[in-house]
């Protein structure tokens, strides 16, 4: 825009009001140049780039990119003259959003206005004196993913948008004093083919005069809103979720070609933005202009614009220099203030995964083991010179360790392996949670009842012997039994006070408050003769009922099948082995007969007492390897 372009522009709406053989058949939008500093230093192209509140001014399609609330502002003497202030707020809702703008050019009437004949091109001074000239426009806009207005995922990539302008002008001084006022519409659209390349078109004032698209002065003159058809491509050639990247630098480069209904040619538009830091962008553009010359014909300017920004936690300044045509004092200053900015960040790369020297350890890092040794083999890193652990090391030899572990304690232990390089520098340690089950001699790893016997003892529910064997296959007595079960039941019992508990059960007996405990509870009685007999063996009837009460089983009312081939429908412990059975504490004679009479063996003892509820609970808390390391 020229000086003359301007002077011609005052002057012609001035004598649309004051002179009514000068018939004026067009406005002007101040929109076209009222786009923010950053557009401006772009040249103005920025129809496929726009993704911020300055959508509300160059394509409300932008606006359905945003993500947050927010506010611009931009203020500049355009051409020494005119002041040109611009506000902007936009809001965002998921993949939609709304904009409000306002833009106002003011020319104080201390100006001298001029106009160009229409029959001669030339500008002419008017004889209306000094004229004073305000042009403002308010916005409503609207900015959508496509996919959230008819709910089609394939259209995510697709954005459009809308925004109603009313436009309010007012001349003052001279001999006349005028007001005007209209509405026009604009709409937008722009499409993101690929992540990294942007589409974008763009039309200004649509609105034909028969749909409402003029400007009315109160003179009773009606003018036309000139309408302006842009269509923009742009890309992100650097940076990250871009074709090429150089460090954490990002360039843009956005082309628009724009044509309008009045008679000018069509202009063309350029720009690049490049942020070599994040705080930090350069600008650099060319905006074409159309441009009136001596002879009447329209020509065209390519007016250089560059421009700054500079970003922090949300707030940007942006400044824009742009030129107008080859005069220098027509060159003017763009300033721009913008909060809620928040420019696109590439994702936050994981963490790198730390280094693990140890590539596997064998048997595992949770494992249960038998009398408290275990051999730790594995694999290591080629830089790890040494293992150790519990104070034991081994050197590594073709990346492979192995070093004996000896536990002391029964139950819960851990210990830590150390992987260490021919410096004496850790690398690396990884603990291995090692459960520590009692071994007795006389019970090898193939023993069927091996794992019962190992539980059951760690828990404290049965001992072996002084010499280290436990005896598995030895006939368990009465009192034996009614101990192992009491003492599961019921710790510290108090002792016995009575001098006989039976006939054949004293004070003294080693067993006598276990006895005395479980006949309270009738989970054993003594016999008719007044004795318990407390060294018998018991048979597997007998053990079956009394482990039974012990787990607090009920009598089925009848019985209708055998629970095994051997036992008759009328066996006096049917009811009670029958319910057993069903319970799992059989589980290990399932397919055998069941031998009622055959004494009972300390092992047989356990593995029932390890299927009860009781036993079942305290296992399942020993082999949970998550506490107590």
């Amino acid at each position: 825009m020229s000086f003359a372009y301007k002077a011609g522009i005052i002057a012609l709406l001035v004598l649309a009001t004051a002179s009514p053989a000068l018939s004026i058949k067009a406005t002007i939008d101040p929109t076209e140049m009222g786009v923010g500093a950053r557009p401006l230093g772009m040249g103005r192209a920025y129809t496929a780039l726009a993704s911020d509140c300055n959508s509300v001014f160059i394509n409300p399609a932008g606006l359905g990119l945003t993500r947050s609330w927010q506010m611009t502002s931009m203020y500049a003497s355009l051409l020494g003259e005119i002041n040109y202030t611009l506000l902007g707020f936009s809001h965002a809702f998921s993949r939609e959003a709304i904009g409000i703008g306002y833009l106002r050019a003011d020319i104080g009437d201390s100006q001298i206005v001029s106009y160009r004949d229409p029959n001669t091109g030339r500008i002419l001074p008017t004889d209306e004196g000094a004229i004073g000239y305000v042009s403002s426009v308010g916005i409503f806009s609207f900015g959508s993913a496509l996919s959230s207005l008819v709910r089609n995922s394939a259209l995510d990539d697709v954005f459009v948008g809308a925004s109603l302008k009313v436009f309010n002008q007012e001349l003052k001084g001279g001999s006349h004093e005028a007001l005007a006022s209209g509405m026009d519409v604009d709409l937008g659209a722009k499409w993101l083919p690929l992540p990294w390349v942007y589409v974008g078109a763009f039309g200004q004032n649509i609105l034909t005069e028969s749909n409402g698209g003029v400007l009315r002065w109160t003179s009773g003159i009606e003018e036309s809103i000139p309408a302006l058809w842009k269509v923009g491509v742009g890309a992100k050639i650097i940076g990250w979720n871009s074709p090429w990247q150089f460090y954490d630098h990002e360039l843009y480069v956005d082309f628009d070609s724009e044509m309008s209904t009045r008679s000018r040619p069509g202009l063309a538009h350029l720009g690049l933005e490049w942020w070599p830091a994040e705080y930090f962008a350069l600008r650099l553009g060319i905006d074409q202009d159309a441009v009136a010359s001596g002879d009447g014909d329209i020509g065209i300017d390519n007016n250089l614009t560059a421009g700054v920004g500079l970003f922090w936690e949300g707030f940007e300044f942006d400044y824009a220099y742009h030129q107008f045509g080859s005069l220098v004092e027509n060159d003017t200053h763009y300033f721009s203030f913008s909060t809620g900015i928040f420019r696109e960040s590439p994702p936050e790369a994981p963490p790198a995964a730390p280094v693990k020297y140890f590539k596997a350890i064998h048997p595992g890092t949770e494992i249960v083991i038998y009398g408290g040794s275990v051999v730790l083999t594995g694999e290591v890193e080629a830089s790890v010179a040494v293992v150790s652990a519990a104070g034991r090391t081994s050197e590594v030899v073709g990346g492979v360790f192995s070093v004996e572990v000896n536990i002391d304690s029964v139950g819960k232990n851990s210990v830590t392996l150390e992987a260490v390089n021919e410096a004496g520098r850790k690398l690396e340690s990884e603990r291995v949670k090692i459960l520590n089950l009692p071994a007795f001699s006389d019970v090898p790893p193939s023993y069927w009842a091996r794992e019962p016997i190992g539980f059951i003892a760690a828990i404290g529910l049965v001992l072996g012997y002084p010499d280290g064997t436990f005896r598995p296959d030895g006939e368990i007595t009465r009192a034996e039994l009614t101990t192992m079960l009491m003492r599961a039941a019921v710790r510290d019992l108090p002792m016995v006070k009575e001098d006989k508990i039976f006939s054949d059960v004293t004070r003294e007996h080693w067993a006598a408050r276990f006895i005395k405990a479980a006949v309270e509870r009738k989970m054993v009685l003594g016999y008719p003769d007044g004795t318990f007999r407390p060294g018998n063996n018991i048979n597997r009837a007998e053990g079956t009922i009394v482990v039974s009460r012990f787990a607090e089983l009920s009598e089925p009312d009848a019985i209708y099948e055998k629970p095994f081939p051997d036992m008759a429908l009328d066996h006096w412990a049917i009811k009670m082995v029958s319910a057993a059975k069903d319970a799992g504490l059989l589980k290990y004679l399932e397919g055998a007969n069941f031998e009622p009479k055959q004494n009972l063996t300390r092992a047989e003892a356990v593995e029932m007492l390890s299927k009860t509820p009781f036993a079942q609970e305290k296992i399942t808390k020993i082999l949970d390897f998550s506490t107590g390391y």
